[in-house]
C-alpha cells in the first residue's frame, strides 16, 4: 500500500489500480508543485484501468520490468531489465485526456514518475530556461508519448529518490525535490543529444531491443519500429556502423548467449543449439567453431 498517498489523481480516483498490485509505492506533491511517484510492485491481476489526466507532462524512468498503456488509441509497451541502463519516457497530455493502463499478472515494475503542470513549467522557464523551453515545446506539441534510452547517471539519480538516505522527513522531501529537478535536466539534455545524433542513438535503441528480445526472435519490422527507423534505414545504418547485418548480429548474440550457458553448465549442447536457433546440432557446432575457434564443450 502507498507510503504517502499525496494528491495524485491516478491513485485517488482509481483504487482498482492500487488493488491490482502488491508491493511498495510512494506518492508526494512537493512544495513547488512537482509530483514524485515511485513504484516497486508486482501486478497481481489482468485488468485495464482508465486514468483521467489533466494538462500535464510526466517524465518516467523505467528501471525494471514492463509497463503498458494506451494513449489516444496508440498502445505503448515499455521494457527494461538490466542494471546499466534504463528506459526514459515522457507522457504528455496537452489537454485533459484518458489514459488506459494495462495491468498484467506477475509483471514486476520498478519505476519513477515525475509529473509537472503548466505553472511549474512556466516557473522553470524563468529559472532554468533550456529545461522550461523543452518542456513547454512538448506540451504545445500535443498529447503523445516520447521515449529514449537513459544511462548510469540517470539510474543513480533515480535510486537516490527511490531509496533516500536516512534523515528527517523534511530533509528527505527537500533532497527528493532537488534530485527530481536534476534528473529532469539530465534526462532532457540526453534527449537533446538524441535529436542532434539521431542515427547513433536510434541504432543503440535497436541494439538494446534486440538483446532484450532474443528469446522471441524479433522481426526487422519490430526492431525498426522501436528504433524509430524504416526497415531499409535500419539495415543500411546498422551495417555501416556495426559492420554486419541485423540478422548476423542477432545470430552472433544468440551464439554468445549459448556459449555463456555452456560455460556455466546450464545447458547441454543440444539445448544450446536450439536456444541459438539451430535445428541441427552439427550446424550449431560449425557456427560455434567459426565464431570462437573451438567446438562447444571443449572450453574450460
Amino acid at each position: 500500500m502507498p507510503a504517502n498517498a499525496g494528491t495524485n489523481t491516478e491513485w485517488q480516483c482509481h483504487p482498482a489500480l492500487a488493488r491490482a498490485v502488491t508491493g511498495r509505492f510512494t506518492l508526494d506533491r512537493h512544495r513547488t508543485g512537482i509530483f514524485i511517484h515511485t513504484t516497486d510492485t508486482v501486478e497481481n491481476q489482468n485488468t485495464d484501468v482508465v486514468l483521467e489526466r489533466p494538462r500535464c507532462l510526466t517524465l518516467g524512468v523505467l528501471l525494471e520490468g514492463e509497463m503498458e498503456f494506451t494513449l489516444r488509441g496508440q498502445r505503448h509497451h515499455l521494457q527494461a531489465n538490466d542494471r546499466v541502463s534504463c528506459e526514459l519516457f515522457v507522457i504528455v497530455t496537452a489537454t485533459p485526456e484518458s489514459l488506459v493502463r494495462h495491468v498484467r499478472r506477475q509483471r514486476r515494475l520498478r519505476k519513477l514518475l515525475l509529473t509537472v503542470e503548466p505553472p511549474w513549467i512556466a516557473q522553470q522557464t524563468r529559472y532554468a530556461p533550456e529545461l522550461g523551453q523543452q518542456l513547454n515545446a512538448l506540451l504545445e506539441d500535443g498529447s503523445q508519448c516520447v521515449r529514449w534510452p537513459g544511462g548510469q547517471d540517470i539510474l543513480a539519480l533515480a535510486e537516490k529518490i527511490l531509496r533516500p538516505a536516512p534523515t528527517s522527513p523534511a530533509l528527505q522531501q527537500l533532497q527528493a525535490e532537488y534530485h527530481a529537478v536534476e534528473l529532469l535536466e539530465k534526462a532532457f539534455r540526453l534527449r537533446e543529444m538524441e535529436q542532434n545524433q539521431p542515427g547513433k542513438l536510434a541504432l543503440e535503441r535497436a541494439r538494446r531491443y534486440i538483446e532484450l528480445h532474443l528469446d522471441s526472435q524479433p522481426s526487422l519490422e519490430s526492431i525498426a519500429a522501436h528504433a524509430g527507423l524504416s526497415v531499409s534505414s535500419l539495415q543500411r545504418q546498422f551495417k555501416s556502423r556495426h559492420g554486419q547485418t541485423v540478422i548476423h548480429y542477432i545470430r552472433d548474440c544468440k551464439l554468445q548467449h549459448a556459449r555463456t550457458a555452456l560455460l556455466r553448465n546450464e545447458m547441454t549442447i543440444g539445448q544450446a543449439a536450439f536456444h541459438a536457433g539451430y535445428k541441427h546440432t552439427s550446424n550449431f557446432v560449425t557456427a560455434y567453431k567459426r565464431a570462437f575457434g573451438v567446438t562447444p564443450g571443449t572450453e574450460n
